[in-house]
């Protein structure tokens, strides 16, 4: 199941795949803001808690939902006011590891989604969580 995260720009989305290696399970992270992207795997570490608060969110536009993961990914679900159209907030690093040293980058961004999409959302990333989320 590949999840995307869209905005009203199709140059501006974020895709989740799950995956694993060896039995365990990780979601291959692409995250695209206009001419920027990047792509990671990471280890998400507080979907269910994650999957509560964005359930929450479609009625109560005051929380922000954020999804933590490793090398530093979060993905973030905000409003501006309790009245503004939800807005997504995905910080997405990676780090290389050479004989000159280890470097670290990232890509960043945020756009608006549309409210219409967001119980969508919720049952994705419930899928995505497996059943005991």
């Amino acid at each position: 199941m590949n999840m995307k995260i869209r905005s009203g720009d199709p140059e501006f989305f974020i895709e989740l795949v799950p995956d694993n290696y060896d039995g365990v399970q990780f979601v291959d992270v692409l995250a695209r803001f206009g001419g920027f992207s990047g792509s990671n795997n990471v280890l998400l570490e507080n979907l269910p808690e994650f999957i509560r608060e964005l359930d929450a969110f479609i009625s109560d536009r005051t929380r922000t939902p954020e999804l933590r993961g490793t090398y530093g990914f979060s993905l973030t679900f905000f409003a501006r006011s309790p009245v503004a159209g939800p807005r997504v907030r995905c910080n997405l690093g990676n780090t290389v590891s050479r004989p000159e040293g280890t470097r670290d980058f990232g890509v960043y961004g945020e756009f608006e989604t549309d409210a219409e999409y967001l119980s969508r959302y919720v049952a994705d990333f419930r899928e995505l969580g497996g059943p005991s989320s």
